[in-house]
């Protein structure tokens, strides 16, 4: 049964920024993700796609692919980190190259930038584009 995180893109995003530490990414990714495979997305695909991003996002380099699919409902997706860009105000970032998939729709990628402000500190979704 779909509930709380599972009705949307948006409350996916929201999830994504909350996880993410970073109180304005949510609108971003809402408008990036809001047509996408996302909104068809159940509570433990959310999970899914959010332990897979913390994942990407925590592993060393060199960036290495990371796929995930929730076998019960078909959702996955794809995450690879695609550069390491220097932000002002933090001492790490990673620009990343997800897609996502539903039954029902097959996604487009997207690229967002995700960056810390010390090195164990939580990642903060810094553009969405």
């Amino acid at each position: 049964m779909k509930q709380g995180l599972g009705r949307g893109a948006a409350a996916l995003m929201v999830a994504v920024a909350a996880a993410l530490a970073s109180p304005w990414a949510a609108a971003s990714w809402g408008l990036a993700m809001r047509d996408s495979p996302a909104r068809d997305f159940d509570d433990e695909d959310t999970r899914q796609f959010l332990a897979a991003v913390r994942q990407v996002l925590d592993a060393p380099s060199p960036p290495q692919p990371l796929e995930w699919r929730n076998q019960a409902t078909g959702a996955g997706g794809s995450l690879l980190v695609i550069g390491q860009p220097k932000r002002q105000g933090f001492v790490e970032c990673r620009r990343v190259r997800s897609t996502v998939y539903s039954r029902r729709r097959q996604g487009q990628p997207q690229v967002w930038t995700a960056c810390r402000e010390d090195s164990g500190g939580s990642w903060k979704l810094v553009s969405a584009n």
